[in-house]
């Protein structure tokens, strides 16, 4: 048994292969516990009332192939970077087109925060009848 992660390297060179790190065994516990968010509080700006907050599209969303200026964004709220995988971060524009788990950064008012997770996040309804 580990106390410490960063000891394991001694134990394997001193020929221990199976080593338990008592510490990764608790992080993987709390990782597997800690359920997922498509939205996640990253800094209150308390002097302002805004936030910023960021949104990771899920693979449901009906943002996904949609233009930022065709979003139905509550008022205020503004999308201020986007991060995607295997590209730099840059800002979006409203002729950026979303793909399947962009992260996005947004600014907003706390007040607002659940219609832009709706907007960004939600399922397009399906037509009846079909």
């Amino acid at each position: 048994m580990i106390n410490n992660p960063e000891n394991e390297k001694v134990f394997k060179k001193l020929g221990i292969d199976v080593t338990v790190s008592s510490t990764n065994l608790i992080l993987e516990h709390i990782e597997q516990e800690v359920p997922t968010h498509h939205l996640m509080h990253l800094l209150n700006l308390e002097e302002t009332g805004l936030e910023i907050v960021e949104i990771r599209i899920p693979p449901h969303s009906s943002a996904i192939g949609r233009k930022v200026k065709e979003l139905d964004l509550p008022p205020g709220a503004v999308l201020a970077l986007l991060i995607r995988k295997n590209q730099r971060p840059a800002v979006p524009t409203p002729d950026t087109i979303l793909e399947v788990e962009d992260q996005l950064l947004a600014v907003t008012k706390p007040e607002a925060e659940e219609a832009l997770r709706i907007s960004l996040t939600s399922q397009r309804a399906e037509k009846r009848g079909k």
